[in-house]
């Protein structure tokens, strides 16, 4: 490696609806990832049960639904990896 010259990381890159999901491979898995924005997403939906007031259950709720939001993506670049290895 020479001075001021980054080392590249090998990437996995696949395409889903259009847009291309890239990972580099010493990453966590795309599973991995998709699981823990699920337990991020219930916890969230909990904290908001238990939240003093509302606006304070307003920020966990929305904070659930970007979970889900990124749940969903994660399972699409899953379904595209699948498709792209068979």
């Amino acid at each position: 490696m020479t001075a001021g010259r980054k080392r590249e990381r090998p990437v996995l890159t696949t395409r889903v609806a259009g847009k291309t999901c890239v990972m580099a491979r010493d990453d966590p898995s795309t599973q991995e990832l998709r699981l823990e924005q699920l337990r991020r997403s219930d916890d969230e939906r909990e904290a908001a049960q238990r939240s003093d007031s509302p606006s304070a259950a307003r920020a966990h709720a929305r904070r659930a639904e970007r979970a889900d939001y990124l749940s969903e993506k994660l399972a699409e670049c899953e379904v595209a990896e699948r498709e792209g290895n068979g």
